[in-house]
Protein backbone atom coordinates (compact mmCIF):
# COMPACT_ATOMS: atom_id res chain seq x y z
CA UNK A 1 0.00 0.00 0.00
CA UNK A 2 1.49 3.63 -0.99
CA UNK A 3 2.57 5.54 1.92
CA UNK A 4 0.26 8.46 0.83
CA UNK A 5 -2.34 5.63 1.26
CA UNK A 6 -1.54 4.18 4.68
CA UNK A 7 -1.31 8.24 5.75
CA UNK A 8 -4.76 8.81 4.90
CA UNK A 9 -5.71 5.63 6.61
CA UNK A 10 -3.97 5.94 9.61
CA UNK A 11 -5.81 6.21 12.92
CA UNK A 12 -3.92 7.19 16.26
CA UNK A 13 -2.17 4.11 17.93
CA UNK A 14 -2.17 4.62 21.60
CA UNK A 15 -1.93 0.93 23.09
CA UNK A 16 0.83 -1.30 21.99
CA UNK A 17 0.79 -5.22 22.68
CA UNK A 18 3.52 -7.46 22.94
CA UNK A 19 2.72 -10.63 21.23
CA UNK A 20 4.06 -14.04 22.80
CA UNK A 21 4.25 -16.51 20.73
CA UNK A 22 3.36 -20.20 21.91
CA UNK A 23 4.21 -21.92 18.92
CA UNK A 24 5.08 -21.45 15.61
CA UNK A 25 1.81 -22.91 13.40
CA UNK A 26 0.04 -21.13 11.17
CA UNK A 27 -3.53 -21.45 9.96
CA UNK A 28 -4.87 -19.65 6.91
CA UNK A 29 -7.03 -16.56 7.85
CA UNK A 30 -9.60 -14.90 5.14
CA UNK A 31 -10.13 -11.31 4.62
CA UNK A 32 -12.70 -9.52 3.09
CA UNK A 33 -12.83 -6.33 1.83
CA UNK A 34 -15.08 -3.95 3.75
CA UNK A 35 -14.68 -0.85 1.96
CA UNK A 36 -15.48 -1.13 -1.85
CA UNK A 37 -12.33 -0.61 -3.76
CA UNK A 38 -11.51 1.67 -6.86
CA UNK A 39 -9.55 1.45 -9.88
CA UNK A 40 -5.64 0.15 -9.05
CA UNK A 41 -6.99 -0.63 -5.47
CA UNK A 42 -6.57 3.08 -4.26
CA UNK A 43 -9.41 4.77 -2.33
CA UNK A 44 -9.67 8.39 -2.31
CA UNK A 45 -8.68 10.35 0.91
CA UNK A 46 -12.23 11.31 1.77
CA UNK A 47 -13.29 7.34 1.49
CA UNK A 48 -10.46 6.27 3.56
CA UNK A 49 -11.69 8.96 6.19
CA UNK A 50 -15.54 7.77 5.92
CA UNK A 51 -13.89 4.03 6.86
CA UNK A 52 -11.97 5.09 9.73
CA UNK A 53 -14.70 7.21 11.74
CA UNK A 54 -17.42 4.50 10.51
CA UNK A 55 -15.23 2.28 13.47
CA UNK A 56 -16.32 5.21 16.07
CA UNK A 57 -19.90 5.27 18.23
CA UNK A 58 -21.79 8.51 18.21
CA UNK A 59 -20.84 11.37 19.27
CA UNK A 60 -17.91 11.83 17.19
CA UNK A 61 -17.18 15.27 17.59
CA UNK A 62 -15.35 16.87 19.50
CA UNK A 63 -11.98 14.54 19.14
CA UNK A 64 -8.25 15.23 18.93
CA UNK A 65 -6.08 15.02 16.06
CA UNK A 66 -2.77 15.81 14.77
CA UNK A 67 -0.91 15.94 11.97
CA UNK A 68 3.04 17.04 10.62
CA UNK A 69 2.02 20.55 10.38
CA UNK A 70 1.41 20.40 14.78
CA UNK A 71 4.08 18.89 15.35
CA UNK A 72 2.55 15.96 16.34
CA UNK A 73 0.42 18.04 19.38
CA UNK A 74 -3.44 17.51 19.35
CA UNK A 75 -5.43 19.43 18.54
CA UNK A 76 -9.17 19.43 19.08
CA UNK A 77 -11.52 19.95 16.22
CA UNK A 78 -15.51 20.00 16.44
CA UNK A 79 -16.44 18.96 13.16
CA UNK A 80 -15.51 16.32 10.24
CA UNK A 81 -14.84 19.38 7.83
CA UNK A 82 -12.93 21.28 10.22
CA UNK A 83 -10.06 17.76 10.21
CA UNK A 84 -10.18 17.76 6.84
CA UNK A 85 -9.63 21.34 5.93
CA UNK A 86 -6.41 20.81 9.31
CA UNK A 87 -5.29 17.03 7.35
CA UNK A 88 -5.28 19.23 4.15
CA UNK A 89 -3.00 21.78 5.74
CA UNK A 90 -0.57 19.06 6.22
CA UNK A 91 -0.58 17.69 2.91
CA UNK A 92 -2.10 14.64 4.29
CA UNK A 93 1.47 13.87 6.21
CA UNK A 94 1.79 12.39 9.50
CA UNK A 95 -2.56 12.94 9.95
CA UNK A 96 -4.00 11.12 13.12
CA UNK A 97 -7.20 11.02 14.68
CA UNK A 98 -7.91 10.26 17.99
CA UNK A 99 -10.19 7.01 18.60
CA UNK A 100 -11.81 8.49 21.51
CA UNK A 101 -13.78 11.72 21.70
CA UNK A 102 -13.05 14.53 23.74
CA UNK A 103 -15.66 14.49 26.93
CA UNK A 104 -14.53 11.50 28.45
CA UNK A 105 -14.57 13.21 31.67
CA UNK A 106 -16.50 15.05 33.72
CA UNK A 107 -15.68 16.33 37.05
CA UNK A 108 -13.14 13.75 37.67
CA UNK A 109 -15.51 10.88 36.15
CA UNK A 110 -14.58 8.79 33.28
CA UNK A 111 -17.52 8.72 30.92
CA UNK A 112 -15.70 6.27 28.53
CA UNK A 113 -15.92 2.60 27.79
CA UNK A 114 -12.62 1.03 26.68
CA UNK A 115 -15.00 0.27 23.31
CA UNK A 116 -11.65 0.25 20.76
CA UNK A 117 -8.86 -2.25 20.94
CA UNK A 118 -5.85 -1.14 19.01
CA UNK A 119 -2.87 -3.35 17.86
CA UNK A 120 0.26 -2.56 16.30
CA UNK A 121 2.82 -5.43 15.48
CA UNK A 122 5.39 -4.49 14.60
CA UNK A 123 7.79 -6.60 12.13
CA UNK A 124 11.66 -5.18 13.88
CA UNK A 125 10.76 -6.63 16.94
CA UNK A 126 10.37 -10.40 15.84
CA UNK A 127 13.65 -12.22 14.45
CA UNK A 128 12.96 -13.51 10.91
CA UNK A 129 9.18 -13.10 8.81
CA UNK A 130 7.81 -16.38 10.10
CA UNK A 131 7.34 -15.76 13.60
CA UNK A 132 6.22 -12.03 12.24
CA UNK A 133 3.21 -13.73 10.42
CA UNK A 134 2.61 -16.73 13.09
CA UNK A 135 2.33 -13.85 15.40
CA UNK A 136 -0.07 -11.91 13.24
CA UNK A 137 -2.17 -14.66 12.46
CA UNK A 138 -2.47 -15.81 16.43
CA UNK A 139 -3.56 -12.51 16.95
CA UNK A 140 -6.35 -12.39 14.08
CA UNK A 141 -7.34 -15.83 15.39
CA UNK A 142 -7.30 -14.55 19.58
CA UNK A 143 -9.90 -11.82 18.11
CA UNK A 144 -11.81 -14.11 16.83
CA UNK A 145 -12.11 -16.71 19.47
CA UNK A 146 -11.83 -14.87 22.29
CA UNK A 147 -13.28 -11.41 21.62
CA UNK A 148 -15.77 -12.92 18.51
CA UNK A 149 -14.25 -10.37 16.31
CA UNK A 150 -15.02 -11.25 12.38
CA UNK A 151 -13.66 -9.14 10.78
CA UNK A 152 -11.28 -6.72 12.47
CA UNK A 153 -9.58 -3.95 10.39
CA UNK A 154 -5.64 -4.56 9.31
CA UNK A 155 -3.64 -2.14 7.58
CA UNK A 156 -0.04 -2.53 7.02
CA UNK A 157 2.04 0.28 7.66
CA UNK A 158 5.45 -0.61 6.09
CA UNK A 159 6.68 -1.99 9.11
CA UNK A 160 4.12 -4.29 10.69
CA UNK A 161 0.54 -4.08 10.85
CA UNK A 162 -2.17 -1.87 12.58
CA UNK A 163 -5.54 -4.11 13.86
CA UNK A 164 -8.34 -2.04 14.98
CA UNK A 165 -11.49 -3.31 16.47
CA UNK A 166 -14.28 -2.00 18.00
CA UNK A 167 -16.17 -3.71 21.04
CA UNK A 168 -18.73 -3.29 23.10
CA UNK A 169 -17.81 -2.26 26.41
CA UNK A 170 -18.80 -0.86 29.22
CA UNK A 171 -17.63 1.70 31.91
CA UNK A 172 -15.47 -0.46 34.25
CA UNK A 173 -15.39 1.88 36.94
CA UNK A 174 -19.51 0.64 37.18
CA UNK A 175 -17.96 -3.13 38.02
CA UNK A 176 -17.09 -3.99 41.48
CA UNK A 177 -14.82 -6.16 40.42
CA UNK A 178 -12.51 -4.07 38.31
CA UNK A 179 -13.65 -0.62 40.70
CA UNK A 180 -12.11 -2.45 43.72
CA UNK A 181 -8.50 -2.66 42.19
CA UNK A 182 -8.17 0.50 40.53
CA UNK A 183 -9.91 4.29 40.98
CA UNK A 184 -9.91 4.25 37.22
CA UNK A 185 -9.86 1.16 35.53
CA UNK A 186 -11.07 2.37 32.17
CA UNK A 187 -8.51 4.94 31.75
CA UNK A 188 -5.99 2.22 32.77
CA UNK A 189 -7.39 -0.14 30.04
CA UNK A 190 -7.27 2.43 27.37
Amino acid sequence: MPDEIYQSLTAMITIKITVAIKNNSTRSLKFYPLLPLQKNNIISFEQGLDYILSHFEEPIWPRTISTHTTEGRQILVYSKEEEVARFKQSNLFDCRINAYPDYTEYRGINRQAPNFLFLDLDRSVFESEKPFNTAFNKTLGNLSNILGAKCPTVLWSGNGYHIYQPLEAFLLEQEELFASKSDEPSKEFL
